[in-house]
């Protein structure tokens, strides 16, 4: 590995770690119906999009009180599909740019083999 594979590879590590410690963050709104016994029974939820807020400050949620067997609550959460992808896009591209610098090398040593008058 030559020195500009280990930039590439170091560079792709550096922004997965950051990706990581500010991931991107949805809204989950949840629709619960309290029965019998306080059992809540999700109705519907929604999901929207907050964007990237880091790991150890996320957004706070709230709770809101319906018609006395209805509650909404506001969470935010993780976007793991999401944060999966970039994690994954990113890996691949700097293990691309390492494979075509590994061989742009090995084209040039094979040019300047025969130059040389090695066999």
């Amino acid at each position: 590995m030559n020195n500009v594979q280990g930039t590439l590879l170091f560079l792709g590590l550096i922004v997965v770690v950051a990706l990581c410690l500010r991931p991107p963050y949805q809204w989950e709104h949840t629709t619960y119906l309290i029965g019998r016994g306080n059992i809540p029974h999700k109705i519907s939820s929604q999901t929207a999009n907050i964007g990237h807020c880091w790991i150890w400050a996320p957004p706070i949620g709230w709770e809101e009180d319906w018609d006395g067997d209805e509650r909404k609550s506001h969470i935010a959460v993780i976007d793991r599909p999401r944060l999966g992808i970039y994690v994954g896009v990113v890996a691949l591209v700097s293990l691309f740019g390492a494979f075509l610098v590994f061989n742009d090398r090995l084209a040039s040593k094979k040019l300047q083999s025969p130059q040389s008058g090695r066999p």
